[in-house]
């Protein structure tokens, strides 16, 4: 029986030790929902980890930010390069991919005419959290992505 105890433990402790809690508040900006996905391998039920989902909004101007923390094995470790080098690929477009600094931290930008602006920042190994938002400029996503990370 103490063996099972301990191997449970030992299973139980890496999702507990590594999961952060998304505050509902981050400087002005209040949760307008969030959603928990677990990442859980079928048949077998190992579990990889977790993504969670929160909207963030802000009354004045009125804006909304999405936020994603991917936590675990499954999502991995954010690779951040030195340096981008920059490509018009196969099909050419107004997109583009920054490395810069969140809070001390090395993130990439990337900015597309089809998508929202979106920073993903290395938070600690296998925990990345990723910045979408329509409404705000460069400057505002990372300001937003320095407060929630300093609140974490």
């Amino acid at each position: 029986m103490r063996k099972f105890l301990v191997v449970l433990a030992l299973l139980l402790l890496p999702s507990f030790a590594s999961a952060l809690e998304l505050p509902d508040k981050v400087a002005g900006w209040k949760s307008a929902g969030e959603q928990v996905v677990p990442l859980v391998t079928q048949p077998d039920n190992i579990n990889l980890g977790r993504c969670v989902y929160k909207s963030y909004v802000r009354e004045a101007p009125r804006c909304e930010v999405q936020v994603i923390l991917m936590e675990g094995k499954g999502p991995g470790t954010l690779y951040v390069p030195d340096k981008v080098k920059d490509s018009g690929g196969l099909f050419p477009s107004s997109s583009g991919y920054k490395v810069i600094d969140a809070a001390g931290r090395r993130a990439i930008l990337e900015t597309n005419e089809n998508l929202p602006l979106s920073l993903a920042v290395r938070v600690d190994d296998n925990v990345t959290l990723t910045i979408e938002s329509n409404a705000l400029d460069e400057s505002e996503i990372v300001i937003f992505a320095e407060a929630l990370l300093s609140a974490l």
